[in-house]
């Protein structure tokens, strides 16, 4: 059986933004009015890097270096993440819409995990930040902060206080009683280090 204190880096303990801190000058891009010292550049790094190959992957799609199975099987699993994002993660955990069996619901696990969306319970911890506060500086994906930053940036910066202080009171009680989740969750946080070493932790 899993204890609850294991639970402390999705419940954002122990975590400080600060820690990483680059000591770059950035000073020629000021124009832009982003503060580089609260970019997470290991993220933004890994994104443009993930989007980069998309392009390239569709390309030697079209010349004919990717054979049709390939992408038949990409299609698949690009199908039953989104299965796994909007059924389970948003449906069934966070929104609580339904119920469903231990099958389904392992299914629902492996299927989310495939997204790469973070470990399903950060994913289900801010989103239900986002439904509390919706466009306030506790929302992580606070829209006034521009299109870009409530689709993407917010995954290359650092999250605000705010985010932070609400993410450590935010009850998640009813993942830790289902031992389904509760057991996927530790199965990620175990890759999950202080220093950031799995991508897209706080």
């Amino acid at each position: 059986m899993w204890s609850i204190s294991q639970l402390k880096i999705c419940t954002l303990q122990d975590l400080d933004d600060t820690d990483n801190a680059e000591n770059i000058d950035f000073s020629f891009l000021s124009a832009l009015s982003i503060d580089y010292s609260q970019v997470k550049w290991k993220n933004a790094a890994v994104l443009v890097a993930l989007h980069v190959g998309a392009v390239i992957g569709w390309a030697l799609f079209l010349l004919g270096y990717v054979h049709w199975p390939t992408f038949l099987w990409n299609f698949l699993l690009s199908f039953v993440s989104v299965i796994g994002i909007t059924v389970g993660a948003l449906s069934l955990w966070n929104h609580k819409i339904y119920d469903s069996k231990k099958p389904l619901k392992l299914f629902l696990l492996i299927a989310q995990t495939i997204a790469s969306q973070d470990c399903m319970w950060m994913w289900i911890r801010d989103h239900r930040l986002h439904c509390e506060n919706h466009k306030t500086d506790a929302d992580p994906f606070n829209s006034k902060r521009g299109f870009f930053f409530s689709h993407m940036g917010w995954l290359m910066m650092k999250k605000h206080p705010d985010v932070i202080t609400k993410g450590k009171q935010s009850d998640m009680s009813d993942l830790e009683a289902d031992s389904l989740a509760l057991q996927g969750y530790v199965h990620v946080a175990s890759g999950i280090t202080a220093d950031d070493s799995l991508l897209f932790v706080e």
